[in-house]
């Protein structure tokens, strides 16, 4: 079952390179039934790798899809998972903040200060329409940006739900600042949402 604190005007079940897109009209806040793609190699059904909700903004009519993003740097582990990690040298720089992996959106740009006293600033500016947003955004809100800090660069996986450093920003937002200890790598997660066609999510 998919239910939400919101309506949605569609929901996309994602597994490999494949979707299935269910639209809804009028918009709805629950459905049950949704399933993944079909394998074509053997007729059997995908796992899941995520699900996405595109939903209307009350105030404007415009359409949104929900996506995760990470500041572009190297990848945790070269297959599967799509994280990446930035290495930090010390000084102020400025990468581009990916989401929607298959298709490699840019959705703003992440800027890391020179340190300061130990401590590292970090700025998120989202561009093209992407707005901070979190699940369940109605019904209670939970962080839709974690950041971890390392030493050495990591290798594994990253535990998102684990992430040492973690905020909240109301839905909407396109703009963050926050600070961190300085360190030689930083993973960095992004909750938002990205501006689709309302026609045809």
């Amino acid at each position: 079952m998919i239910s939400a604190g919101y309506t949605v005007c569609a929901v996309i079940v994602k597994a490999s390179t494949y979707a299935l897109v269910y639209n809804y009209d009028p918009a709805a806040s629950s459905d049950t039934g949704l399933y993944s793609p079909t394998n074509p190699n053997n007729g059997n059904l995908f796992d899941i790798s995520h699900v996405s909700l595109v939903f209307s903004e009350a105030d404007g009519g415009q359409c949104y899809e929900e996506e995760t993003a990470w500041a572009e740097g190297d990848r945790y582990v070269n297959r599967g998972n799509w994280a990446m990690n930035v290495p930090y040298a010390g000084e102020e720089k400025t990468v581009d903040l990916i989401a929607d992996f298959t298709n490699y959106v840019d959705a703003g740009d992440v800027t890391f200060s020179a340190p300061v006293a130990g401590v590292v600033t970090i700025t998120i500016n989202l561009t093209g329409g992407a707005i901070f947003y979190y699940d369940g955004a109605s019904e209670r809100a939970d962080e839709n940006l974690k950041i971890q800090d390392y030493d050495k660069a990591p290798n594994k996986t990253p535990k998102i739900g684990l992430f040492d450093h973690k905020w909240t920003f109301d839905v909407g937002t396109t703009t963050a600042t926050v600070q961190v200890p300085q360190n030689n790598f930083y993973g960095i997660h992004v909750d938002l949402a990205l501006v689709v066609d309302c026609s045809t999510p």
